[in-house]
């Protein structure tokens, strides 16, 4: 397979897991064990065998994307849910550091942008919850296509 093929396997194998996680945490407020737990095996699976990556490296990119995560719902009290955590795991191997970071730097400024709208508008409390897995999602395929383009961009900002 040509690294091109690979990468969009990749993409379609985040994408069979991060849809329903996406879809689920709309409607219930909550991101299945399954969706997080078989898309962090398979795509772990995908880029140590196919993609032939380093299984540490894979393994730090797991550990760190959830505990960042965790750190931040013990911080707010509570406020992120363990669904949160467990994707944002999945998120780190998909992503891959630095690559996660773009990613949660997507979903969180769409996150915002959204709910300001929608407290603006009237369709949600300031004290509403909101599912979080679709900007979570968003945010990885993001990064996915344009963490590069974004770097250069802060670079090119800053000097």
């Amino acid at each position: 397979m040509k690294e091109t093929q690979i990468q969009i396997f990749l993409l379609i194998a985040f994408l069979f897991f991060a849809v329903p996680a996406s879809i689920t945490d709309i409607k219930k407020l909550v991101i299945p064990n399954w969706c997080s737990f078989s898309g962090i095996l398979v795509i772990s699976i995908l880029r140590l065998c196919i993609l032939k990556d380093n299984f540490l490296s894979t393994l730090v990119n797991l550990i760190a994307g959830a505990l960042f995560f965790y750190t931040v719902r013990y911080v707010t009290g509570k406020r992120l849910g363990m669904g949160d955590v467990k994707f944002s795991a999945l998120m780190g191997v998909f992503n891959r550091f630095p690559g996660w970071f773009t990613a949660v730097f997507i979903a969180s400024i769409s996150a915002l942008l959204f709910t300001l709208a929608a407290c603006a508008a009237g369709k949600i409390k300031r004290e509403s919850k909101v599912p979080f897995a679709p900007f979570l999602s968003a945010g990885s395929i993001g990064a996915y296509f344009l963490h590069n383009v974004l770097i250069s961009f802060i670079q090119g900002y800053l000097h």
